[in-house]
């Protein structure tokens, strides 16, 4: 389905037949996936094999890890529930309420949330809201906000209708604008690692890859269908296709 890249060669695809599913976190030698239409998350290894499966969730979407716990933002329900890879733990206290959140990461005591109905980021700094954007298409502004990581000393926006990634420091000073040459339609994932901001162009059925400084790298733009999140680890990235049900892996 896959084709090799400048930056990434394919090596194959995980079928996840039967799974609907939104967000990806790597954990070890296994994927954790939110399975949307079945309201659960499940873990799968590198064949697809369901190994766990947690249910009874309220449309989770993007998933973060918190040390060895799972965090899940459940669309429906408003909150961000902690999973200890078997059941419920208790919810995140974020001090803000979401309409929907889409997405969470968690940097040691911070905390930021994807609040995809009212257009913001939730931020949980130093144990006091500071929650940042409203609806609008300018810098620090915000059109269905829906993936979010720390990274950097940084902090990274999917800011999927305005078809943009948008960078903040961590006082929440808009900093960088990523994406609006290549003319995205949904930049529904991202993931940042050392080096490059990866970046699933949900619509145009493409994975863009940036620097830091948000020069375009590479593009991947054959074999993903409809790919709503990205990762890496060990080497390989990982990215979710959620109309094909399946994980297209590159080394």
């Amino acid at each position: 389905m896959s084709c090799q890249s400048e930056q990434w060669t394919f090596q194959n695809d995980i079928e996840i037949d039967g799974i609907s599913a939104t967000g990806l976190v790597m954990d070890g030698e296994t994927i954790w996936l939110s399975d949307t239409d079945e309201n659960r998350i499940v873990q799968i290894n590198m064949s697809g094999d369901i190994m766990t499966k947690i249910e009874e969730l309220d449309r989770p979407m993007h998933l973060s890890m918190d040390g060895n716990n799972l965090l899940v933002p459940e669309y429906m329900m408003d909150t961000i529930n902690i999973l200890d890879k078997k059941k419920s733990i208790g919810y995140l206290d974020i001090l803000s309420t979401p309409d929907a959140p889409a997405a969470v990461d968690k940097n040691g005591n911070d905390v930021i949330v994807a609040d995809f109905y009212n257009h913001r980021v939730i931020y949980k700094k130093n144990g006091k809201a500071s929650n940042f954007g409203k609806k609008g298409k300018g810098p620090g502004e915000f059109h269905y906000p829906t993936d979010v990581q720390f990274a950097h000393d940084k902090i990274f926006v999917a800011d999927a209708y305005n078809h943009r990634v948008q960078v903040f420091d961590k006082d929440a000073n808009h900093l960088l604008t990523i994406g609006e040459a290549e003319k995205m339609n949904a930049s529904t994932g991202i993931y940042v690692t050392d080096k490059h901001v990866l970046v699933t162009d949900f619509e145009n059925d493409r994975l863009l890859t940036y620097d830091l400084d948000g020069k375009l790298v590479d593009i991947i733009d054959e074999g993903l269908y409809r790919p709503t999140d990205v990762a890496t680890a060990n080497g390989k990235m990982y990215v979710l296709n959620f109309k094909g049900q399946f994980i297209s892996v590159y080394q």
